[in-house]
């Protein structure tokens, strides 16, 4: 009897609920335009906020460690002395195995060169500094050979004309400053043969990005 009763109960629990349910559906279905609405705008303004200022996160573990002598020391001297560049070479080689330091191998280092310059702008001029084996051509020849562009050479003679006169008494045969060291058998056969060594290399974020290149050059 108790059992019929209770179950009585519920059934009629459940149908008043169905009934206001039922009442309220046309209700729900006049304000659904509205709620979809103010969603989408509360979405559109969340995301918004999340494109123009996006979460960062610290993943620097020493932010973590616990406070000791030795960093309370360190933050002292920091203070006076920041963070140096730390070296990181690469070893440059042509998809051809021809030599990197060909003209023709220099010039599409410098195509590379001013793509990675304008990422870097991109992205909050990451890199400060920019040392390369083109650039530094490119620099002597804006400084001694006119300021024509690296492109505009056919060969490393040609390279060599624009920046040196031939008519300066301190160039000797073949192209080179008298001031420049070369073996007495090279001025004899008329040959020079220059020893470049020649550090490549950018500065990215308190890194160093460097390149160490060997140059032996010819000339006849």
């Amino acid at each position: 009897m108790v059992f019929m009763l209770h179950w009585q109960g519920l059934a009629m629990d459940k149908a008043d609920l169905e009934e206001r349910l039922a009442g309220a559906a046309p209700a729900f279905s006049r304000a659904a335009p509205v709620i979809v609405g103010v969603f989408t705008l509360l979405t559109v303004v969340l995301a918004s906020h999340l494109y123009v200022s996006p979460p960062t996160f610290q993943t620097d573990l020493n932010d973590f460690s616990p406070e000791t002598d030795a960093s309370e020391a360190h933050d002292r001297i920091h203070a006076h002395f920041p963070d140096e560049m730390r070296p990181l070479f690469v070893h440059v080689t042509m998809d051809n195995l021809t030599n990197v330091l060909d003209l023709e191998a220099l010039k599409a280092m410098q195509e590379d060169l001013t793509h990675f310059q304008t990422e870097a702008d991109k992205r909050e001029n990451m890199v400060h500094v920019w040392t390369t084996a083109p650039g530094i051509l490119q620099l002597a020849i804006d400084e001694e050979g006119g300021g024509a562009p690296l492109a505009s050479f056919a060969t490393w003679s040609d390279v060599l004309d624009a920046l040196f006169d031939d008519n300066d008494p301190s160039v000797r045969k073949g192209g080179i400053p008298s001031t420049w060291p070369c073996s007495t058998s090279a001025r004899r056969l008329g040959r020079v043969r220059v020893g470049v060594r020649v550090r490549v290399g950018v500065r990215l974020r308190g890194f160093e990005l460097g390149l160490g290149l060997g140059l032996g050059l010819g000339l006849g």
